[in-house]
């Protein structure tokens, strides 16, 4: 790619390339839609491109508008002279060595971290990047580190992130991140990320999963060459029980659940989760909780919610399980449509999770059915807008012996 060829994207949030200059806007600005800060402009030209492509010959318009190669770049030190920024429930803590954040509830939302980068080049040599890292946590949750980048047109490499479990440890710890495949944008539309002009990164912990409530402290991050690749310590959640009530709403705290703006929660008086829906299902909103203790749904596969609802039609509620590791079993949802009664008493429905638990998008996975973490629920997912209010009694995993109602209507 010739630097006259790139596209100048409009907008103080874009990423600017010019015929002879890449302006980099921070990330910061961009998420939280406030005033666009400018770093100094990369002048891209020869003396420019000619220092950081050492040995090749750079003449007149022929200028390659690519990233300094990342193992050239401080020898590879990517930790040193970052500046860090973070979102609503991320504190930045300074180290001595290396930076620490303070993280609140993080997770279900997609709630990253993240520094700027200069224009670096994955292409030229495939990298693994070293974290050098430890957590700590005072209920013993492992934290799930996935790593994104995005280039300077503003393509996010979201198609497949490298990731890492990072353990309750007091010493420091090694976890490897490939970089080496990873260069695909799946959303909001399928297109090719540039890694010859990276210029950002964002972390994500239990990404879409569980929330997370601890510290992680990153002492290094090393690039290195693909063949330094090593498997990263395992450190696993253990297996959960087999069975139980999740939820019953006997004490007025309900603050394990979470909702998106076409829900509100509150608990009832007759001691239920009181949902009231407004226009929810065509964006596919959802409303989850944490569980209190991780379920063993390989054991454990029927899920019995007991509600009932007030309002027209007959809404179809859905619910998703998520492992430990964030994944949805959004391949195979699983719905009931709930009935009206007379009288209004609750229903019991049945879900069951015992093949074919699988996320298919974004990404093909397997769920971890011995370490299901969160619920998600849906009203009338990708359907017309339903309003009315939904009340939950219980919902309790169960093994064998207890049949609820599936509805096939």
């Amino acid at each position: 790619m010739y630097c006259n060829n790139l596209k100048h994207k409009q907008g103080k949030n874009a990423a600017m390339i010019h015929s002879k200059h890449i302006y980099v806007v921070t990330l910061l600005s961009l998420l939280l839609g406030a005033c666009a800060t400018q770093f100094r402009p990369i002048n891209l030209n020869t003396s420019y491109m000619t220092s950081i492509h050492e040995g090749d010959v750079v003449q007149g318009e022929k200028i390659i508008a690519s990233g300094k190669p990342v193992l050239k770049h401080n020898k590879g030190d990517l930790l040193k002279d970052r500046y860090w920024w973070a979102l609503s429930g991320i504190q930045i803590v300074p180290q001595k060595e290396g930076v620490a954040f303070d993280l609140t509830n993080i997770g279900p939302k997609y709630t990253p971290f993240g520094a700027d980068l200069p224009l670096l080049d994955f292409k030229q040599q495939p990298v693994v990047l070293k974290i050098t890292a430890r957590a700590e946590s005072s209920d013993g949750s492992l934290p799930l580190i996935s790593l994104q980048f995005d280039d300077a047109e503003g393509m996010q490499a979201n198609a497949k992130r490298p990731e890492a479990r990072i353990g309750n440890t007091t010493e420091f710890m090694d976890y490897y991140f490939d970089c080496s495949d990873m260069w695909m944008q799946t959303w909001p539309d399928k297109k090719e990320v540039n890694a010859t002009i990276i210029n950002k990164w964002l972390f994500f912990v239990n990404p879409g999963g569980s929330g997370y409530t601890g510290k992680i402290y990153i002492k290094a991050i090393q690039a290195l060459p693909i063949d330094s690749l090593r498997p990263n310590p395992e450190f696993k959640i253990p297996v959960g029980i087999e069975g139980g009530v999740v939820a019953n709403f006997n004490a007025k705290n309900i603050s394990e659940w979470w909702n998106s703006a076409a829900y509100s929660l509150a608990w009832e008086t007759d001691s239920s989760l009181k949902v009231v829906c407004s226009k929810a299902g065509a964006n596919y909103e959802a409303f989850g909780m944490k569980l209190p203790q991780t379920m063993n749904a390989k054991m454990a596969y029927r899920v019995i919610i007991k509600a009932r609802f007030e309002g027209e039609g007959y809404p179809e509620l859905r619910m998703d399980l998520i492992d430990c590791n964030g994944s949805l079993s959004n391949g195979n949802p699983q719905s009931n449509w709930l009935e009206p009664t007379k009288k209004g008493e609750f229903v019991e429905y049945l879900y069951i999770y015992k093949d074919d638990v699988f996320q298919a998008y974004p990404t093909r996975r397997e769920l971890d059915k011995e370490r299901i973490t969160d619920i998600l629920l849906f009203v009338n997912p990708g359907k017309d807008g339903w309003s009315g209010t939904i009340y939950i009694d219980e919902i309790k995993f169960v093994y064998t012996g207890e049949v609820g109602r599936q509805s096939d209507r």
